[in-house]
C-alpha cells in the first residue's frame, strides 16, 4: 500500500504570517518558497489591481495546498448589485447577485444560484455577442466605452459564480462541464480582435498572413512620438496574439517598415556620405477618435487582464478535482479545520452541498 501524500492546507493570512516569521520567502519570479526551496504558491502576474474576482484561488505545489480566503470574494460581487447595464442586463445581473447573497446568509439553495448563473451567462453571451460585433473601431463615435467595460465586467462575474457554484456542487467533476471554458474562450476571441483592431489595423491574406500597414496605428504612437512608448508596447503585446514578444514586434517593424537609404560619395566634399535608415510609418495628428481608442484599448486590456485570471481559476479547480482527497493526510487535524471555516464555502475539501 503506498504512502498517504502529506500536504499542509495553507490560506492567504497563513502565508503572511510565514513571510514574517521567515517559514516563507518571497522571490522577485512570482514565487512564494519555503525555507527548503518547497514552493507554496505561485503568484499570477496581472497588472489589475483591486479587482473583484481574485487571481487565483486554489493551488498545488510540492507539499502545499494554497487555498485563498474567497469570503472577500463573494463580499465584493454582492457589492456589484447595483450595478446599471443597458437594457435587461441589469435585471439578470441582480437576480444572480440575490441569490448568491442568499447562498451566504443561509447556506442553501446552491442548485438555484447555479442554474440562475447559467441562465444569466446565457442572456449575456448573446447580448456581449451582438454588441462586440457591431462595433466599428474606425468609428467609435457610436460606441459607449463606459456601458461596454460594465457589460463585459458583469458577464465575467456571472462566468465566476457559475463556475465556483458548479464546482461546490460537483466537486471533482467540474472537468466534466465544458460551459464555463467555451464562454471564456469565446469572450476572449471576441474582445481579443478588438483589442488588436484598436491597436493596429490588419487583415489577414490568402496565406494567413497578418497586414498590418501600422500607419496611424497606437502602436506607431508609442514607438514614434511618446516617451515611455516602448514600455507601453511591451505590456500592450502580452495579448497580442499577432506578436509572440516586444522583440518579435521590433523585428517586424524592422524588416517591414525601416528603408535603408544607400551610401554615395560626395565628390564636392569629398567624403562617403554614411547609410541612413528610415521608418517608413506615417503619423498624423492627435484628435478625440485617438483618444477614445486609447481609453478603448487600455479598458480592454483590463478585461483580457481579468479573462486570463478567469482562465487561470477554471484550470485550478480542474487540477483540484483530479486529487482524491480522502487518501491525503494533512499535517493536522485542526488546520483542516480552520481552513475549512475560512472560506464562505469549503473551497480545497468541499463535498459537495
Amino acid at each position: 500500500m503506498s504512502e498517504k501524500k502529506k500536504y499542509s492546507l495553507l490560506t492567504s493570512s497563513d502565508i503572511e504570517a510565514g513571510l514574517k516569521d521567515a517559514r516563507f520567502q518571497k522571490e522577485d519570479i512570482s514565487l512564494i518558497r519555503d525555507k527548503e526551496g518547497r514552493i507554496v504558491r505561485h503568484l499570477p502576474v496581472t497588472s489589475i489591481q483591486d479587482d473583484v474576482l481574485p487571481p487565483s484561488i486554489i493551488q498545488i505545489n510540492s507539499t502545499y495546498i494554497y487555498q485563498a480566503d474567497i469570503r472577500p470574494v463573494i463580499e465584493a460581487l454582492i457589492e456589484t448589485r447595483n450595478v446599471e447595464i443597458f437594457q435587461d442586463l441589469s435585471e439578470k445581473y441582480q437576480t444572480v447577485i440575490d441569490s448568491l447573497t442568499y447562498y451566504r446568509d443561509h447556506k442553501s439553495r446552491l442548485d438555484e444560484l447555479n442554474s440562475k448563473s447559467l441562465d444569466a451567462s446565457s442572456v449575456f453571451e448573446k447580448r456581449v455577442g451582438v454588441f462586440l460585433n457591431a462595433i466599428n473601431v474606425s468609428d467609435l463615435e457610436k460606441t459607449d466605452i463606459k456601458s461596454c467595460i460594465e457589460m463585459l465586467d458583469s458577464y465575467l462575474n456571472i462566468i465566476f459564480v457559475y463556475l465556483i457554484s458548479a464546482y461546490w456542487i460537483h466537486d471533482k467533476n467540474v472537468s466534466k462541464d465544458t460551459i464555463a471554458g467555451r464562454k471564456i474562450a469565446d469572450l476572449d476571441n471576441q474582445v481579443r480582435h478588438i483589442y488588436e483592431q484598436l491597436l493596429a489595423d490588419s487583415s489577414v491574406n490568402k496565406e494567413g498572413t497578418n497586414i498590418i500597414p501600422m500607419h496611424n496605428s497606437l502602436y506607431a504612437r508609442y514607438l514614434l512620438s511618446e516617451k515611455n512608448g516602448m514600455k507601453e508596447i511591451e505590456r500592450l503585446i502580452k495579448h497580442d496574439s499577432r506578436f509572440s514578444s516586444p522583440m518579435d514586434f521590433m523585428g517586424f517593424i524592422k524588416h517591414c517598415f525601416f528603408e535603408k537609404k544607400d551610401s554615395y560619395y560626395d565628390y564636392n566634399r569629398q567624403y562617403q556620405v554614411p547609410e541612413k535608415y528610415e521608418i517608413s510609418i506615417n503619423l498624423g495628428a492627435i484628435d478625440k477618435s485617438t483618444e477614445k481608442r486609447v481609453e478603448f484599448s487600455q479598458r480592454l486590456f483590463e478585461i483580457l487582464e481579468k479573462i486570463e485570471m478567469l482562465r487561470n481559476i477554471h484550470s485550478e479547480l480542474i487540477e483540484v478535482g483530479d486529487i482524491d482527497f480522502g487518501t491525503i493526510e494533512v499535517y493536522s487535524e485542526s488546520e483542516a479545520n480552520n481552513a475549512l471555516q475560512l472560506t464562505t464555502i469549503p473551497l480545497a475539501l468541499h463535498g459537495g452541498s
